[in-house]
């Protein structure tokens, strides 16, 4: 089945591409007596990419809970990785418009042969616009329906942003396959989105996406759902206000009864078996949708502000409430599911688990749950200072990221010097802080240290 759905993948993304091409192709070869609008005829093409490399060293956490001693998942201290973006953008007059975001990337740092570098269309669609009023959308697409900086709780159509990495600096984000109907109605616009299952056949499969925007008295307002086919419906509101030359608010809000998040749940205890043997049972445990039914409604929001000062230094704050993430409760229990995961690792007396050790099956397992983006817990506090010209061709990024249900942080500083215009070297930082039963303080690292070069053209 997956390699059905791939190679159906594989077939639409083909389609497109020579959708694409071959207009360009008519559009070069209209006759002299075409049709009198010039603006079939005029075309435009505009392009732009970047080359990326990046080495990242990672001071591995010996006593994480997570991955002991690196024993479950083996990761690798050291990471490099080469990545190509190429933008384009074609249109013919007023009327067509076709972009494409092509990456590629090579990680050297597990293969030593250029057959393995990867290409994947982060974007590839076309846009009609037959009248001033409405406009069609084809293919796939990254939306930009949020309007907070760290975290966009009403993107239920874009890539999940990484507070760590809020601007996407390796640009890997990649969009969703769609259909996309625009309106616009003086300073409103309404905003409807198809997005299909992969094998765009099964349309009994397809989930909408809406989006009402207007704009009153300063205020950019949007009113956003989503109706889903195996997921919950949603409905959610987002706003920015921009103040005078200098102050920005934002906040974004979304809801939804129920939750689909996963869960840890207790089955059974350990027990000796048979009684007097010396050999255990282990306690059993399964993550699952225990709030999936639940008709209380469960919200998440970021409420943020942006202000930038006459010499260019810009400061963010937001902060972020995820009604769905685990509150001290159900987190003490989480820890104690990895404290007995790590106890009977390795530990002859317990019997195996489908065959394999069942410390491993549980870390492994647990891995899978709770290593998430920033938020698996309710409350965080984001800030960001940015501070160009530092020196003459320099300037310096901060991130700072809080836990605030159990004091746990990530500090990120980047400092970024251009010698040319296009050209950037930077040196960026994740430094961890927090104990070893805290969100951040769980992960596998201590800190990680990147270097990374980046040309523009």
């Amino acid at each position: 089945m997956r390699g059905e759905k791939e190679g159906e993948i594989k077939r639409i993304a083909a389609i497109l591409i020579f959708v694409f091409l071959a207009i360009i192709l008519v559009s070069r070869n209209l006759p002299a007596e075409a049709p009198k609008d010039k603006s079939l005829k005029k075309v435009k093409m505009e392009y732009r990419g970047s080359l990326k490399n990046e080495s990242r060293y990672y001071k591995l956490s010996g006593d994480s809970l997570l991955n002991p001693k690196n024993s479950i998942l083996k990761l690798d201290n050291y990471f490099n990785l080469i990545s190509f973006n190429l933008f384009s953008n074609i249109s013919w007059g007023d009327i067509l418009n076709g972009h494409i975001n092509l990456h590629a990337f090579y990680d050297n740092t597990e293969h030593d042969s250029l057959d393995d570098i990867e290409i994947k269309l982060n974007e590839l669609s076309l846009n009609f616009c037959p009248k001033e009023y409405i406009e069609l959308i084809v293919g796939k697409k990254i939306f930009r329906w949020g309007t907070g900086y760290a975290w966009n709780p009403t993107g239920v159509a874009e890539p999940v942003k990484n507070p760590r990495d809020p601007s996407d600096r390796l640009e890997t984000s990649s969009g969703l396959e769609m259909i996309e109907v625009s309106t616009y109605l003086g300073s409103s616009t309404l905003t409807v989105v198809a997005l299909p299952d992969s094998d765009f056949a099964k349309w009994g499969r397809t989930e909408w996406a809406a989006k009402i925007y207007s704009f009153v008295e300063g205020f950019d307002l949007a009113l956003i759902t989503k109706i889903a086919k195996e997921e919950k419906n949603l409905i959610g509101f987002n706003f920015s206000k921009v103040m005078g030359n200098r102050l920005e608010l934002h906040g974004e809000i979304v809801g939804k009864k129920g939750s689909e998040n996963l869960y840890l749940e207790t089955k059974s205890d350990e027990y000796e078996s048979p009684p007097g043997s010396g050999m255990w049972i282990p306690a059993i445990y399964e993550f699952s949708q225990s709030k999936k039914d639940e008709h209380s409604p469960y919200y998440r929001f970021v409420l943020g502000s942006h202000y930038t000062f006459l010499n260019g230094i810009n400061l963010c704050i937001e902060y972020y409430h995820n009604d769905e993430g685990y509150n001290d409760s159900e987190w003490q229990e989480s820890i104690e599911y990895l404290k007995y995961s790590n106890k009977i690792l390795d530990d002859p007396k317990y019997l195996p688990i489908s065959g394999r050790d069942a410390g491993k099956v549980y870390l492994l397992q647990a891995n899978a749950n709770l290593d998430k983006l920033t938020g698996v817990r309710q409350n965080y506090l984001f800030f960001r200072g940015y501070f160009p010209r530092l020196g003459v061709k320099g300037n310096l990024e901060i991130l700072f990221i809080n836990c605030l249900d159990d004091g746990s942080s990530i500090l990120i500083p980047t400092f970024t010097y251009n010698p040319l215009p296009n050209l950037g070297i930077y040196l960026t930082s994740d430094i961890f802080f927090g104990d070893d039963k805290s969100e951040f303080g769980l992960f596998y690292s201590d800190y990680t240290i990147s270097l990374g070069l980046r040309l523009y053209f």
